[in-house]
């Protein structure tokens, strides 16, 4: 699984798995549940809500770590 850019300025790709609407959760580093998406295959997602900071994005078991700075 890809993400790219990282770090970002609110809109990042996810790609490189056959995604079948799988749900992704952006995670603080607090573990608290920040927002919910259904991707299909490459899906582009808009983070620019989120204050500056570390977050995490979690498909299935997969976990990586997103910095966002605006």
């Amino acid at each position: 699984m890809n993400i790219f850019p990282n770090p970002t300025k609110g809109l990042i790709t996810v790609n490189g798995a056959n995604f079948n609407l799988d749900k992704v959760m952006i995670i603080s580093l607090t573990g608290q549940t920040i927002s919910n998406f259904n991707i299909l295959n490459e899906s582009t997602l808009n983070l620019q809500n989120l204050n500056d900071g570390v977050y995490f994005l979690k498909i299935n078991e997969t976990v990586k770590r997103i910095v966002l700075i605006k």
